[in-house]
């Protein structure tokens, strides 16, 4: 009997590979149909690339500081770095970066997949030892997978998958603190409360409504306040960038506070109602299974606080009531400044608040008929969770990959122009298929100190690139000035690459050039491609008579 147990006390521990296994699988199917990063989007993935690059030079005044990532700058400077070591490429470390850049940044991905995969395991191996339940396990494990913009981000490079940690995290916590009935009066369990919360901030400031559970969870004002106070220490501590700019960081939450749109941008009137309603519907709308649960987890708590009234477990009924004030409190704030992305850490709790509404059920009498109940309640949330998966991956992967493909397209051409030929790239989206202009606006959000270094480097790499953002009208290049006499003199080949088939954009790209190259010229265009999908658009020109005004 005793060999018997052990056996299927062993088939139960190998369940909790289960999720960590699926983790590895669909975030390394994302990050391979993503491609390279560089071809997406600049905005985050390539702001952390230039900040991480600052890091792993030592240089913590980074240019980004706002959301601040400051984990995951540190996470991608330590890669940056163990994926040089191993290259050990004759080349230095700025040029062989900044000519594999997405080479770099599929490592960074790759291996916080693989890290975050092993603490899904030790979150879901210490739950077991905690209650001694593999379910309540598996839920918590499945905390990753609710939200169903989980996979737009998985395998890209962006502060929210990093929240996850610290609500996992919390998660055990409040789990342990709650069945073990410890008491939060020690310094180190207020220490770690006020680390996670900080490590959460220092990803993304968005984690700031998550910080009322642990003030539930604390019994006394006076150490809810030492919390609050060693959390903005650890969260400085974290965030060093933001530690050398206080001013710049304070001034932008306040705008965020005061000015109706992102950023602190539009008008100083706090919330746009109209505006607020709409996101809120839009937003339940998106999650609805998410908040479906909610309210029933709304309703047991009711239902448990009138039907035991003096009997209920009070830790039991401030931890779940912490929960649904973090989400509430977090969905007011999204609201205000709509982004689907900046509710993920209320989207993690799900699994915990769960937990505790089976909490709740359980007491409702202690015999097998209950606790067999809540375990066919997690299996079944555990077979929607899995049909819900089946349903959103095919989605979201199919929408990717059609995406890529187009992008990739354009990419393909752009392969084939000789080296040394003159590139000049109208755009004014987030990416392109020129790794040129990926890194020319990445390098916009290093540091100070560090963009004359990084632009030395760049224009030896790719001196024969110009660039034409029509947003701001401004016209970059890292090596020459644009001389148009010159380059007719070079004899070499030019390629004009514009972001869609428009002629009124390539007479304002023409003019531009005039007026940057103070002379006039007249330009022959020859079309060489157009994709079809994006409209995107490269001719060959060239140059003839100019002259100097």
């Amino acid at each position: 009997m005793k060999k018997e147990s052990k056996r299927i006390k062993k088939l139960q521990y190998l369940l909790l590979f289960l999720l960590p296994a699926f983790c590895i699988f669909t975030g390394a199917y994302f990050r391979t149909i993503l491609g390279d990063l560089s071809l997406r989007s600049i905005d985050p993935d390539y702001v952390y690339f230039s900040n991480g690059l600052g890091v792993s030079l030592g240089n913590f005044d980074t240019g980004n500081i706002f959301h601040p990532g400051s984990p995951l700058q540190y996470f991608a400077a330590i890669i940056f770095r163990l994926v040089y070591l191993m290259r050990s490429p004759e080349t230095p470390y700025l040029e062989d970066i900044f000519t594999h850049p997405d080479l770099y940044m599929s490592v960074v991905s790759f291996s916080f997949i693989g890290i975050f995969s092993i603490i899904l395991f030790i979150a879901g191996w210490y739950i077991v030892k905690i209650t001694n339940s593999i379910l309540s396990a598996l839920l918590i494990q499945t905390t990753p997978f609710l939200p169903i913009i989980w996979y737009d981000l998985i395998g890209r490079i962006t502060p929210e998958v990093y929240q996850a940690i610290a609500v996992i995290t919390l998660s055990v916590v409040a789990i342990k603190y709650y069945r073990q009935e410890i008491r939060i009066d020690s310094l180190s369990r207020i220490f770690l409360l006020a680390f996670i919360s900080a490590f959460g901030l220092s990803a993304k400031v968005t984690f700031l409504p998550l910080m009322v559970i642990p003030l539930f969870m604390i019994d006394s004002w006076k150490k809810k306040i030492l919390y609050l106070v060693v959390t903005v220490l650890f969260f400085l501590l974290i965030s060093i960038s933001v530690l050398l700019k206080v001013e710049v960081f304070w001034n932008w939450i306040k705008n965020i506070f005061i000015y109706s749109g992102d950023y602190g941008a539009g008008d100083s009137t706090i919330i746009d109602f109209q505006q607020f309603k709409t996101n809120l519907l839009y937003l339940i709308q998106l999650e609805k299974f998410f908040f479906q649960v909610v309210l029933l987890s709304i309703l047991v708590l009711s239902l448990y606080i009138i039907v035991f009234r003096k009997k209920a477990n009070k830790r039991l009924i401030l931890y779940t009531s912490s929960v649904i004030l973090a989400i509430v409190i977090h969905l007011i704030i999204v609201s205000k400044h709509f982004a689907h992305r900046n509710y993920i850490p209320s989207l993690l709790l799900l699994p915990l608040l769960v937990f505790f509404s089976l909490e709740m059920i359980k007491m409702i009498h202690n015999n097998k008929f209950y606790r067999r109940a809540v375990e066919i309640f997690i299996l079944l949330f555990l077979v929607l969770i899995i049909k819900n998966q089946l349903l959103w991956i095919p989605i979201k992967s199919n929408a990717m990959e059609a995406h890529m493909q187009a992008l990739e397209e354009t990419q393909s051409f752009v392969s084939t122009i000789e080296d040394g030929s003159i590139k000049i790239i109208t755009s004014q989206n987030y990416g392109a298929p020129f790794i040129e202009y990926t890194l020319m606006y990445s390098t916009v959000w290093s540091t100070h100190a560090l963009k004359p270094v990084f632009a030395q480097v760049l224009a030896k790499l790719y001196p024969d690139t110009y660039q034409y953002t029509t947003w701001d009208d401004r016209f970059q290049y890292w090596g020459s000035s644009f001389d148009a006499q010159q380059i007719i003199d070079s004899g070499k080949r030019i390629y004009l690459y514009l972001e869609r088939d428009d002629e009124q954009l390539f007479n304002r790209t023409i003019a531009k050039m005039k007026e940057v190259s103070n002379s006039d010229f007249s330009a022959d265009k020859e079309l060489l491609y157009r994709n079809p999908v994006t409209t995107e658009i490269i001719y060959r020109l060239k140059f003839k008579t100019a002259q100097v005004k």
